[in-house]
């Protein structure tokens, strides 16, 4: 399935770039990122990836109490074998069925609701979410990490490249 391997890749490329910056460097705080680090923001899209893994078989998902780990901030190597739990277990995805989504958009938390989803629903926003923070992170490592290789497709999503594909041929 093209949602699979798109994530795949994408992950793929994410781990690459950590390892090219390295547990310092993805440690440092950034004025591009908000103050945040590289690494906080890697944390934030692979825990999207194992809070849709963790709650697929409970039927009922909720991002907001996800696990948080601060390894996954510091730890290239940690994120690496992070990223090849996520991709394992992508692949063994075969089939969507059908989810809940639990979430609650009140800063007082008292208005949770749930929403009927699925599983390739899900997968589709952790690959969007992803590609949203790899965007915010391609800006600052091309400022901040010159040397850093960085793919021609990370942070942009399937459907820019697509158009510039379309503009190219033209």
């Amino acid at each position: 399935m093209e949602l699979i391997k798109v994530s795949v890749d994408n992950l793929r490329n994410l781990a690459n770039v950590v390892e090219q910056i390295g547990s310092e460097g993805i440690s440092k705080r950034m004025v591009a990122l908000g103050g945040s680090t590289i690494g906080e923001n890697v944390r934030h899209i692979l825990e999207y990836y194992l809070c849709l893994l963790d709650f697929m078989d409970t039927g009922v998902i909720n991002y907001g109490d996800r696990k948080r780990d601060g390894d996954l901030e510091i730890d290239h190597a940690f994120i690496s074998d992070t990223v090849n739990f996520i991709i394992d277990n992508l692949k063994e995805i075969e089939s969507s069925h059908n989810l809940a989504l639990r979430a609650d958009f009140s800063l007082d938390s008292t208005d949770a609701m749930t929403l009927k989803t699925n599983v390739y629903r899900e997968l589709g926003y952790c690959y969007d979410h992803a590609v949203h923070h790899m965007t915010l992170l391609r800006l600052a490592i091309a400022n901040k990490f010159k040397d850093v290789k960085l793919p021609e497709t990370f942070g942009k999503d399937v459907s820019t490249l697509q158009y510039l594909n379309k503009l190219r041929c033209v």
